[in-house]
């Protein structure tokens, strides 16, 4: 992206006139995340530090504890959270593999969909000029 979209950028402006709206758009998010790419890595990073550091909090240890492991919370207060994780973990890791199977299958069309939408779309993006340049000369 770094490579193509500023060579069509030099020669959309050598060839001069009104770009489509679609172009515009796609020319000026390009412009905007290359602009605002310090910002934008920054507050990516900022953002996971704060998460990292609530975690390690105890609220924080609990609502991850509680909502995404599920790991019951007794066995740390009964002294026998060994005892707790190994039974646990039998069942959480055929639910997770499980899971991690149904959830492949569910993505790779959406994903195979996803990807063909945003090439579609820069395709369109940068092409249409040139295809709307090439009706008016003929």
């Amino acid at each position: 992206m770094t490579f193509i979209i500023p060579r069509f950028k030099v020669l959309f402006a050598q060839i001069g006139g009104d770009l489509p709206g679609l172009t515009q758009a796609f020319i000026g998010g390009y412009d905007f995340v290359v602009a605002n790419l310090g910002y934008i890595a920054g507050s990516f990073v900022l953002g996971l530090v704060l998460l990292i550091f609530y975690f390690k909090t105890p609220v924080g240890w609990s609502h991850l504890s509680r909502f995404l492991l599920k790991v019951p919370l007794v066995g740390e207060k009964s002294g026998s959270l060994p005892e707790v994780l190994e039974r646990t973990s039998g069942y959480y890791e055929k639910r997770v593999d499980s899971m991690v199977t149904t959830m492949t299958r569910l993505l790779e069309p959406i994903l195979i969909v996803a990807v063909g939408a945003i090439v579609l779309g820069v395709v369109l993006a940068l092409y249409l000029p040139i295809f709307m340049i090439s009706d008016v000369h003929q």
